[in-house]
């Protein structure tokens, strides 16, 4: 039964209404309580405990019993574990204030836009944890911003820096891969990242405007 799961790629292949009726459908291969076996199947009917007796699903109670209560803000069962889109946008400044990445929100899509250029708007698609792609689907619109082609992949990606208390407080771009394989470091203006420590001023720097 585990292949049913296995097999799947890790997709949903039975879906919640059909599992008790799954599970009681099962043939029993060993006695009852006569030797030890072992099933991922144990955990879905546990799922179902749960929810007949506190109403909530499995993950919910796990939110709201453990990682709530612990402040785990970046901890959870679903597949995604970037944080709300709206988190990311802001205006990204380097360390001498001199070079600025913009990252912006428009219907549900976030965009990079290198030193706020029209010309220079490109979508970010979700990667992995806090990390963003902004590779175009062909080498083509890349040259026909007049950029070069044969950048490594660490180039379209875009590494966000997450506070303790899980903010966004910077990003990261490996630009000059061949010099600086560890990229350079751009702090979200109006952050604690963005103040005296990075750039010698009490305050936070004022970036420019997102339009």
């Amino acid at each position: 039964m585990n292949n049913y799961w296995l097999e799947s790629n890790n997709n949903i292949a039975i879906p919640l209404k059909d599992s008790m009726k799954l599970i009681n459908g099962l043939k029993p291969v060993k006695p009852f309580r006569g030797q030890l076996q072992y099933n991922n199947l144990s955990y879905e009917i546990a799922s179902h405990v749960i929810k007949e007796l506190s109403g909530q699903t499995w993950s919910e109670m796990l939110q709201s019993r453990l990682f709530d209560p612990l402040e785990m803000k970046r901890t959870g069962t679903h597949e995604n574990f970037a944080g709300p889109d709206k988190e990311y946008v802001g205006v990204y400044l380097n360390h001498v204030g001199t070079v600025h990445i913009d990252v912006s929100l428009t219907d549900g899509q976030l965009n990079i836009i290198f030193q706020g250029l029209p010309d220079e708007v490109w979508p970010l698609h979700h990667w992995e944890h806090d990390i963003f792609t902004w590779l175009p689907e062909s080498r083509d619109a890349v040259a026909s911003r007049g950029r070069f082609t044969f950048q490594s992949p660490d180039y379209y990606k875009i590494k966000f820096g997450i506070s303790d208390d899980g903010q966004v407080e910077s990003l990261t771009w490996i630009h000059e891969g061949w010099n600086v394989p560890e990229g350079e470091d751009f702090f979200k203006v109006g952050t604690q990242k963005a103040t005296q420590k990075e750039f010698g001023q009490q305050e936070p720097l004022q970036g420019p405007k997102l339009s």
